[in-house]
């Protein structure tokens, strides 16, 4: 049997220094250039999107880094970043619409999924939580049925560590859906709060 390493493939920490270390830890990894986003978040242990959204860009991630010289890109200006984003009542509209759609006055990030091209993290940026933007709209978080209820988080953890053993490695998110496991990943999610991995 292989040697099962139970290591993150996520940062524990996601302060500002921790995020430059990332980058400059992949950065010296890759040791290319130019380092893009892409090629940084297929080694990386953190998602590109926390850096853009932390640093206001990836140019300014290597900016901050001290890696500029590794940027090759169009330079976004702020008046390119206002042309793309929705007013706050129009995002508000959004989320109104999909209730009615749903007939409901409580939503999930599920029917946000299924019935809208707006991401949940832009109602999440625009409004600073899910649950402003839910209020402000004049809406409800769903909240958690019975049946994602039913798990223990010794079960939780038990049914996490037989996957870990099984693939060797920290399961991908995907990986959680299908046997070995037995608790499908949105279980976890909506149990906790949080995406665990």
């Amino acid at each position: 049997m292989k040697d099962i390493k139970f290591e993150l493939n996520r940062l524990t920490n996601y302060s500002h220094e921790d995020l430059i270390a990332e980058i400059q830890r992949v950065a010296k990894l890759l040791n290319v250039q130019p380092l893009t986003g892409t090629a940084f978040e297929k080694e990386a242990k953190v998602a590109r999107t926390t850096i853009n959204r932390r640093f206001g860009g990836w140019k300014q991630a290597l900016t901050a880094t001290g890696l500029e010289h590794l940027y090759s890109g169009q330079t976004i200006t702020n008046s390119m970043r206002k042309r793309t984003l929705r007013d706050d009542e129009e995002l508000l509209d959004e989320l109104r619409r999909i209730a009615e759609v749903v007939e409901r006055k409580d939503i999930s990030t599920g029917d946000i999924k299924e019935h809208s091209s707006v991401h949940r993290d832009t109602f999440t940026k625009r409004f600073g939580s899910w649950k402003k933007a839910l209020e402000l709209a004049g809406l409800k978080e769903r909240s958690l049925s019975a049946r994602m209820r039913k798990h223990s988080n010794e079960d939780l953890f038990k049914n996490l560590y037989e996957v870990w053993v099984r693939y060797g490695r920290q399961p991908h998110y995907s990986e959680m859906n299908n046997p070995p496991s037995k608790v499908k990943i949105i279980q976890i999610v909506l149990k906790h709060g949080v995406r665990l991995f």
